[in-house]
């Protein structure tokens, strides 16, 4: 099905079944698109996949599919600057929060990247959005542990 993805006439049948197959159906195609995003997700015809899987999955399906993008910086570049990929990034953005927002955000406006997506048509769309959205908030360190760490044993004398 990964191939089927990446092929120009595959990844119709596959936004397809997304969009109108059972469930067990777009439950198999969604795992196999979450395991291959770094393939999908960087092919010229894998953007119009993940758009699909994002637009008729479950939240919580939309959710493994967002954190598959964000957790390849590649990807998720290749995907803000695809014709259907952007739409994708565009909808993750919106729905992401914390710090899986911030670090997208991170990535897509890091380095000479950002100048590249804003000269790119279809990453002009993201780039502007990027600039409109109220910045997510800064990464934090995980807090203090509440309990203090154990006292060590007292040493036999």
């Amino acid at each position: 099905a990964a191939a089927l993805c990446c092929h120009s006439f595959g990844s119709h049948v596959v936004q397809r079944l997304l969009e109108v197959g059972t469930a067990e159906q777009r439950s198999s195609l969604l795992r196999t698109i979450v395991e291959n995003m770094q393939t999908v997700g960087c092919c010229s015809s894998g953007g119009g996949v993940v758009a699909a899987a994002l637009a008729h999955a479950s939240a919580e399906d939309r959710l493994l599919v967002a954190r598959a993008v964000v957790g390849d910086a590649s990807t998720l570049y290749q995907l803000a600057r695809g014709r259907h990929g952007h739409a994708a990034v565009l909808q993750m953005l919106s729905e992401l929060q914390g710090p899986e927002r911030a670090r997208a955000c991170e990535v897509l406006t890091a380095g000479s990247g950002f100048s590249e997506l804003k000269a790119c048509r279809y990453g002009r769309k993201v780039a502007q959005f990027l600039e409109e959205a109220p910045p997510p908030p800064p990464l934090q360190p995980p807090p203090p542990l509440a309990t203090p760490p154990l006292a060590a044993p007292p040493l036999a004398a």
